[in-house]
C-alpha cells in the first residue's frame, strides 16, 4: 500500500505519528507531504518525504491521511480526513466539504 502524510500545519505530525507507526510496522510505502513553510520543524527528516505538490501527482498512491481541512482532489488514493480535535466553538468545524472519500474521528489508543 502506498500512503500521502498530508502535512499542512505543525500539529500534523503528532497526528499522523501513530499512522506512520503502522505502516512501517506493516512495511507499507509512505511519503510525507510537508509544506514548506513547516519543513524546518519536521521531526522525520530521514523518512521519505516532499515539499512538492507534483512529486504525489506521480506517487500512485492508494490513500491519503490528512488533519486538516482540504487536500487537492487530483491525486490519487482514498482522501481520508483525521479530526484532530473537538473544536465546536469554531464556526464551520464540523462542516463536511467534500474534499474528502473518509472521515475519521478520534481514537485513543492504549498500549499495555
Amino acid at each position: 500500500m502506498n500512503t500521502i502524510l498530508f502535512c499542512q500545519n505543525n500539529y500534523a505530525f503528532g497526528i499522523l505519528e501513530p499512522i506512520k507507526q503502522v505502516l512501517e510496522s506493516n512495511n507499507d510505502n509512505y511519503i510525507w507531504f510537508i509544506k514548506e513553510n513547516i519543513l524546518n520543524d519536521f521531526p522525520h527528516k530521514t523518512d521519505n518525504f516532499t515539499t512538492k505538490i507534483s512529486d504525489l501527482e506521480h506517487y500512485n498512491s492508494d490513500v491519503i491521511f490528512v488533519p486538516g481541512n482540504e487536500v487537492p482532489y487530483f491525486l490519487k488514493g482514498l482522501k481520508t480526513q483525521v479530526f484532530h480535535g473537538l473544536a465546536g466553538e469554531k464556526k464551520g468545524h464540523f462542516r463536511i466539504r467534500h474534499y474528502f472519500d473518509l472521515y475519521l474521528t478520534q481514537v485513543l489508543l492504549f498500549h499495555k
